[in-house]
Formats: structure tokens, C-alpha cells, sequence
């Protein structure tokens, strides 16, 4: 799918974010390939388009996630001085992968996935969103990196310089989001 000139900018194929500068959606485009996107065929889409729309509905979750604990001024800080708005975690659930999140807004706080209540806790949590198909699951924690670590740069970046945060921390650049 080639990169398309619409209003306001570029977009890698028919829907998804809209980028400032063609390099950018182009970008989006390698990034989906990597995540197994093979395109269309004859009769309709290949098996590798349901990696495409597995990426983009976990992608499109986070970024909604992100923005809202962002926007409710929900975030929490480490002692690093790290904002915490994700802290995305892969648990296995029902024999499927998920990368969910592991901070909870409500309480500040972060479900630890290393304890038994911990990871009951998350799945519990975002258990009605798997089953609603608003979270997508993996065959196997490898794939579920491999979109993790496409999706998670592009979404942390839209965000770090419109926070309003401390000056102590801009100016001693410790400003960092996970």
C-alpha cells in the first residue's frame, strides 16, 4: 500500500494516523510489513492483513490509554523522575499473548505482573476489552515484542513534549516515559 497525500498531511494506506511529512508515514508503512502485513490478494485479505489489523487495534488501544491518563492528569512519576503513563507488560491469557498495561490510573500505581495477585489483577482489569476484541492477543510473546516495540516509540513520542510537567525536570532532561 503506498503512502498517500490527504488533507493535512501523509497517511500509510486507506485509514490510520495522519503524519506530518511523507518519511514519517512511510516509516508507518515498514513498520506494518515488519509486523507480518502481507497486503491484499485475489478474494480478499491475506492471513498476514489480520497481523496488520491485530497491530492497528493494539496500537489505536494504547494510544487511546496513553492520551487519556495524560489528559485526567493520571500519570505517575518514578523515583528515576520517569512519567509513567503504560508500563506495557506481555501475560498470557487463555493460551494467547496480550501486551497490556500494568499502571493503573485509578490508583497511581503499578500491577506488578511478577506475583500471582498482581498478574490477576491486570487481566482482570482488561479482561472485558479482550473478550469485546479491543485488545488483540499474539501467538507468541515474540510477536507481541515486535509490534510492542514498533508502536510504543510512535506513540511515546506524539506525546513527551506537549506534557506539562515540573521545570526541574526539563531542565535536567530526566524527562522520560514509560
Amino acid at each position: 500500500m503506498p503512502v498517500r497525500k490527504v488533507n493535512g498531511g501523509y497517511r500509510w494506506g486507506n485509514s490510520g494516523k495522519l503524519y506530518p511529512t511523507k518519511a514519517q508515514a512511510a516509516r508507518q508503512g515498514r513498520a506494518i510489513h515488519a509486523s507480518g502485513y502481507k497486503g491484499y490478494q485475489a478474494g480478499g485479505p491475506t492471513e498476514g492483513n489480520n497481523s496488520n489489523l491485530r497491530f492497528e487495534k493494539n496500537k489505536d488501544f494504547f494510544e487511546n490509554f496513553h492520551r487519556n491518563v495524560l489528559e485526567t492528569e493520571r500519570q505517575g512519576t518514578t523515583e528515576g523522575g520517569e512519567i509513567i503513563t503504560m508500563r506495557i507488560v506481555g501475560l498470557n491469557v487463555d493460551g494467547k499473548e496480550y501486551l497490556l498495561p500494568s499502571w493503573n490510573p485509578d490508583t497511581r500505581k503499578v500491577m506488578d505482573e511478577n506475583t500471582d495477585s498482581g498478574r490477576e489483577e491486570i487481566v482482570k482489569r482488561f479482561l472485558p476489552l479482550i473478550k469485546s476484541g479491543q485488545i488483540v492477543g499474539y501467538d507468541s510473546p515474540e510477536q507481541a515484542e515486535i509490534d510492542r516495540n514498533i508502536f510504543y516509540p510512535e506513540i511515546i513520542t506524539g506525546y513527551d513534549q506537549s506534557i506539562e510537567m515540573p521545570e526541574d525536570y526539563r531542565q535536567g532532561g530526566r524527562v522520560r516515559l514509560i
